[in-house]
């Protein structure tokens, strides 16, 4: 779902500039038109421009998807996605990040609120390094498939108990 808080606007900018050098590679932007609450006409604006631009430039790699319609359909879209990033900027959990690594995709997350206590295996970074951290793994098949096999292991060990026990020792330091 589309919020101001998961960076829309910045993970759109990041597609368009990839999809614009990188014209043999297919972009997926999910979702279309899924809007979350609050005010959302800044971000349909920005959709809007974003389309605009897309259509403008001729950027034809770059497809803006649909909610899947069973949950099969979706795994058996992730089974052919190699990279995916988040740009939100304010994350409680990150359960999409956390499927896609289940899936074997390789993820570059920021490094900030639960990201890095959730996505180890994933690829971290500052929001402004995201579209760095993308290109790095688009020219480097070894460094894809190790950041790949490391979300993959990271989702398979993953236990929502020690989460929630990390979390709640945490509050009681804090208290």
């Amino acid at each position: 779902m589309w919020r101001k808080d998961k960076g829309f606007i910045h993970a759109l900018k990041i597609t368009t500039n990839l999809a614009n050098k990188y014209s043999n590679i297919d972009f997926y932007v999910g979702r279309k038109e899924d809007w979350g609450g609050g005010n959302i006409h800044n971000l349909q604006a920005a959709y809007a421009n974003a389309l605009s631009s897309i259509k403008k430039e001729k950027l034809k790699n770059i497809c803006f998807i649909d909610k899947f319609k069973t949950q099969i359909n979706y795994w058996r879209f992730l089974k052919s996605v190699d990279i995916s990033f988040s740009c939100s900027f304010h994350e409680t959990f990150g359960i999409s990040m956390l499927e896609q690594e289940a899936a074997g995709i390789a993820c570059v997350v920021p490094n900030i609120e639960a990201y890095p206590e959730i996505h180890k295996g994933a690829l971290q970074s500052p929001l402004s390094s995201i579209q760095n951290n993308l290109e790095e793994l688009i020219i480097n098949k070894a460094k894809r498939n190790k950041v790949s096999n490391s979300c993959k292991k990271n989702a398979v060990n993953y236990s929502i108990e020690k989460f929630v026990d990390n979390l709640t020792s945490h509050i009681k330091k804090v208290l």
